[in-house]
């Protein structure tokens, strides 16, 4: 028995170092191939001070997953070699170093590493007066009648023309040194996407501001939010605490009109084959502010209101439940007079499938209540079951005296 044991022990681990040895080596039959990088970091400011000893990692992802890092630190000289990295197609590389706590990275298109990488650091400036707005644009795509939202996205285009990162020094400077931008007031579903690393969305007086270092060089932030209105008319001040070179308003044709006296209305401009009204101003100061005006919006209809009341947390369940019933109350004393006014008796409780036919109805009123079903299609189901208790085809017209 022992020996039984000592037998199957002895091809276990026979087999299992086999394993790993044929493991191996089909891993690097099937090009696991490795590479290198060679690159420096330079101190972009106009200073003589040379980051010597800082850490390069390198992140290695396969899509969203990280599957290595490697490492090397600055020389004397300001290079660094980081060898054995793993090289696949799917492989995508960022390069990254910490200078004076800021994170600085450069993207790696080369897979095979075959070019010198330089990577710029910089010293730190809490002066503002060295970014400037190139551009602010805002974009109304899309305006929901039923909840009365407008969707906005704006795209800023900011520039640091120094040599030196600026990082805000609330502690010195109180929060007003922070890039700030405004926001209609109400505003919800805010969204902030940038291509600057590190910091955090502040919320501040009238608006957000970003508390991310700033590089020199271009950037750009991208964020979303609705807004609410009553009416017809919406009216706001935009207000540019760092000022901009240009200021665009773009709304997709049919939705909404917009109007300024402080801005030229310009010629409508062809995005992905739609077409947008513009209006536009150039050179606003730091500090200004101008006036917009959103009109025509939609109101609700009558359904959208009634299910905006139903939703909201202020609407009771039980009262959902009593309205519901209501509902479909008024629908089967509707449908019962009406089929009596046009065929005398034709319509009867006591035929199951005009119980059935009435059921289907709740059911597809229940559906819509719940957002399970599209406006369109429910319109036409309901058309649909109503001709069958009624008798009528959908091809019927009846004039309107």
């Amino acid at each position: 028995m022992t020996t039984n044991i000592l037998a199957i022990w002895k091809y276990s681990a026979i087999l299992s170092f086999l394993l790993i040895i044929f493991g191996i080596s089909a891993s690097f039959a099937y090009g696991n191939e490795t590479s290198s990088i060679t690159g420096s970091v330079i101190n972009g400011t106009n200073t003589n001070d040379t980051p010597v000893g800082i850490i390069v990692s390198l992140e290695i992802y396969d899509g969203d997953l990280l599957v290595a890092i490697k490492e090397d630190s600055v020389t004397e000289k300001g290079t660094f070699h980081i060898e054995n990295i793993p090289v696949k197609d799917s492989y995508s590389y960022d390069l990254k170093t910490d200078y004076r706590d800021i994170e600085y990275s450069v993207s790696i298109t080369s897979p095979m590493f075959s070019e010198d990488v330089t990577l710029r650091v910089y010293e730190i400036t809490d002066n503002s007066d060295l970014v400037d707005i190139l551009g602010y644009t805002t974009v109304i795509n899309e305006v929901d009648s039923r909840d009365s939202l407008i969707n906005t996205m704006e795209i800023i285009t900011l520039e640091n023309k120094g040599d030196r990162t600026f990082r805000a020094d609330v502690a010195k400077n109180g929060p007003m040194s922070l890039i700030r931008f405004s926001l209609p007031s109400n505003s919800v579903d805010l969204d902030v996407q940038s291509n600057l690393s590190g910091g955090a969305v502040l919320q501040v007086d009238r608006g957000f501001a970003i508390s991310a270092p700033i590089p020199p060089g271009t950037h750009e932030i991208i964020f979303e939010y609705r807004h609410p209105y009553s009416g017809e008319f919406l009216s706001f001040e935009k207000s540019f605490p760092f000022g901009s070179k240009v200021f665009l308003v773009l709304v997709r044709n049919g939705i909404i009109g917009v109007r300024s006296d402080e801005l030229d209305l310009m010629e409508p401009i062809i995005l992905g084959n739609v077409m947008y009204h513009r209006i536009e101003a150039r050179e606003i100061p730091p500090a200004d502010s101008v006036s917009i005006e959103f009109t025509k919006l939609p109101k609700p209809t009558i359904a959208q209101s009634v299910m905006r009341t139903i939703l909201s947390d202020r609407f009771p369940p039980i009262a959902i439940g009593i309205f519901l019933v209501c509902i479909l109350l008024a629908i089967f004393f509707l449908l019962f007079n009406k089929r009596h006014a046009h065929a005398g008796g034709l319509f009867s409780l006591d035929d199951p499938k005009s119980l059935e036919i009435i059921e289907e109805i709740c059911k597809l009123d229940n559906l819509f209540a719940s957002g399970d079903i599209s406006e369109s299609k429910y319109i036409q189901e309901r058309t649909e079951l109503k001709s069958l208790i009624l008798g009528f085809k959908q091809t019927d017209v009846y004039e309107v005296i």
